[in-house]
Order: structure tokens, then C-alpha cells, then sequence
């Protein structure tokens, strides 16, 4: 059972969506993934998040770690 909200995850990449040489990619995933949330389509919105995460931390940070265990509850 996933501890984070959807929100939650969302505004986690958000907070590093500025960082990374692919910002523009990551900010286009997390205005996915808050179209999708708006739609009620958590799971997708959930992915597009941690997708977000991949192009602006990478997946060997904590928090995309955090994130991977959340989507994959």
C-alpha cells in the first residue's frame, strides 16, 4: 500500500525538476503526471512522476528510490 499521494509524489518531482541537464523533459513528465492525477488515473500519473525523477535526479538518488518503492506499491 503506497504511502505517498499522488500529490505528494508529484510535488516530490517537482522540487527537482529545475536540476539535471533535462529540464524541459522532466517538467514535460510532470505536467503529465498532474493532467493525468486531475483525470483520476493515479497509477499513470504516479509513473510520469517517477519518470520525472529519472530525467532530473537520476535513479541512483534517495528520493527516486523513495519514489520507485511508492509506484511499485
Amino acid at each position: 500500500m503506497p504511502t505517498m499521494t499522488t500529490a505528494a509524489l508529484i510535488d516530490l518531482a517537482e522540487s527537482h525538476a529545475h536540476k539535471g541537464a533535462m529540464v524541459s523533459s522532466a517538467r514535460s513528465c510532470i505536467h503529465d503526471a498532474r493532467t493525468l492525477a486531475a483525470r483520476g488515473e493515479d497509477g499513470y500519473a504516479r509513473a510520469w512522476a517517477l519518470r520525472s525523477l529519472t530525467y532530473s535526479v537520476g535513479k541512483f538518488h534517495p528520493d527516486y528510490a523513495r519514489a520507485a518503492r511508492e509506484v511499485a506499491s
